[in-house]
């Protein structure tokens, strides 16, 4: 018989939902137009890589995130294999840029290690109750450099109830970041006209 899960495990996992809201509907534009998947293997990080074929209690979140979710009860800490190709970052609390490998995390009750790629930047919005209330809300740059110091990733915006029909009903930004003079330099650019209510 399966546990009840704690009440305040279940709301930080609503608000963690909440808060990758536009990561997560950036991602499902990018299925939609692309054919890529929201929640993907592990090889796609490096297909030439034999042993991530195997990792199946890993996977990433587009091409930025990868989640480790404890999958044995009782556990409170695991190992997670950070693929080849770019260092990784803790998320969201940044820190040091940790490098590709297996490593063990501690993963307490209602904890799921999550780790972002390293050159990515990754939107979220602070926790709303809605899917409308968080879209009028400014959203937030978790900008992880690489070792070049250079960063990059994007934002597809729509009002998330009609079919997008025009440039004006869309907005897709594109953010690069950089390291310059010890400050983080962002620039956006956007194609199409769709303006969200910021409050």
């Amino acid at each position: 018989r399966a546990a009840i899960p704690h009440p305040r495990r279940m709301a930080a996992a609503l608000e963690r939902r909440m808060e990758l809201l536009p990561t997560l509907y950036t991602l499902f534009h990018e299925a939609a137009t692309t054919g890529l998947p929201v929640a993907r293997p592990m090889f796609f990080a490096d297909p030439s890589d034999p042993e991530l074929r195997a990792l199946d209690d890993q996977f990433l979140l587009g091409d930025a995130l990868l989640v480790a979710p404890v999958v044995h009860a009782g556990e409170t800490s695991r190992e997670v294999v950070l693929p080849r190709g770019s260092d990784w970052y803790a998320f969201p609390s940044g820190g040091e840029r940790l490098a590709p490998g297996r490593i063990q995390v501690a993963a307490a009750l209602g904890h799921t290690p999550v780790f972002a790629r390293a050159g990515s930047i990754v939107v979220t919005r602070a926790s709303a109750l809605s899917a409308r209330a968080s879209s009028r809300l400014a959203p937030v740059l978790h900008v992880m450099l690489d070792r070049d110091g250079r960063a990059r990733g994007h934002l597809y915006e729509d009002d998330g109830e009609q079919r997008v029909r025009s440039a004006s009903e869309a907005r897709l930004t594109r953010f690069e970041a950089r390291l310059a003079a010890g400050r983080v330099q962002v620039e956006a650019e956007s194609e199409g006209d769709y303006q969200a209510v910021v409050r």
